[in-house]
């Protein structure tokens, strides 16, 4: 399962309409990548925010949907993982990406009548630790390679 067959899956005329579908195939994958132990590659970061763009939409057009918030629960919690390179050009090439990936998550973060239903609140919430989490990502390695380089005097 790829980032690419979820997609095609929201955006089939056969398939549009079957938010079951959506969410058992975002778990599938989730549950792919979790059992690879790995992140989404910084390639993936268009896909990535497509899959978050129409998991909005189902919610919003549709109304309340049961079956996708868990899945997108999940696949938030999995965008977690730092992203990996497949080639050392890809952080060059694809961290300018970046914006796109966080403007696709602001409209997770505006859903109307989310007080109402205590499971988008959840989605609210995990947007905003993915956030911080990506914000905090690297930071302990550069105060670890900090503290290395200038050491502290004691006195």
């Amino acid at each position: 399962m790829d980032l690419a067959k979820v997609i095609d899956l929201f955006e089939s005329k056969h398939t549009k309409d079957l938010p079951d579908q959506h969410a058992s195939r975002i778990n599938i994958l989730c549950n792919e990548y979790k059992q690879a132990n790995r992140g989404f590659n910084y390639a993936d970061i268009p896909q990535i925010s497509r899959i978050f763009e129409l998991c909005h939409a189902s919610i919003q057009i549709s109304g309340f949907k049961e079956e996708i918030i868990p899945a997108l629960l999940n696949f938030l919690e999995l965008c977690k993982t730092p992203f990996t390179k497949l080639k050392c050009s890809d952080e060059n090439n694809h961290v300018p990406l970046l914006p796109i990936f966080f403007n696709s998550l602001c409209p997770l973060l505006r859903i109307e009548d989310a007080h109402k239903h205590e499971d988008l609140e959840e989605v609210t919430m995990a947007v905003g630790d993915l956030i911080a989490d990506f914000a905090s990502q690297g930071s302990q390695e550069m105060k670890e390679k900090e503290s290395q380089t200038n050491p502290e005097v004691e006195t």
